[in-house]
């Protein structure tokens, strides 16, 4: 799944996280999901909402299983918010992912899809490295 570029996050500095903490314009973290939950049912749901650029359900890589969370990156921080306003409103807990910038994975080589720590590094599309996407803690109230 392709991260969002800077210039499609917002600054988030009311949670107390560090100040490279951004929360991403398009991209969509939904959590909550059923095992059997794949790619294509993560774009079926989202559709209605807006052009979609991109998705990825979470796989247990053992069990090949959805871990209960996936992303899905809309084309627009319009259609993503229409996407998390609606989502919300029909009880589904989506809401917008956290973007880390600048800081570098650990290994050299490409890592496997193992987001057991709900976090995962995505390969930036316009040259800034690599990008860690992860959800945001988000208060319901």
């Amino acid at each position: 799944m392709a991260p969002p570029s800077p210039s499609n996050s917002t600054p988030n500095s009311s949670n107390g996280s560090s100040g490279n903490d951004q929360l991403s314009k398009t991209n969509l973290y939904i959590r909550g999901l059923q095992p059997g939950t794949t790619d294509q049912d993560l774009v079926k749901l989202c559709q209605p909402y807006g052009k979609i650029v991109s998705t990825k359900a979470i796989l247990d890589k053992t069990t090949n299983k959805c871990k209960g969370y996936g992303f899905v990156d809309f084309d627009s921080p319009l259609a993503a918010q229409k996407a998390v306003t609606a989502l919300k409103a029909s009880g589904i807990q989506a809401q917008m992912a956290k973007v880390l910038l600048g800081r570098r994975p650990r290994p050299t080589t490409p890592l496997p899809h193992d987001e057991s720590d709900e976090e995962f590094l995505c390969r930036s599309m316009i040259g800034e490295g690599m990008v860690r996407v992860r959800p945001v803690e988000v208060d319901d109230r």
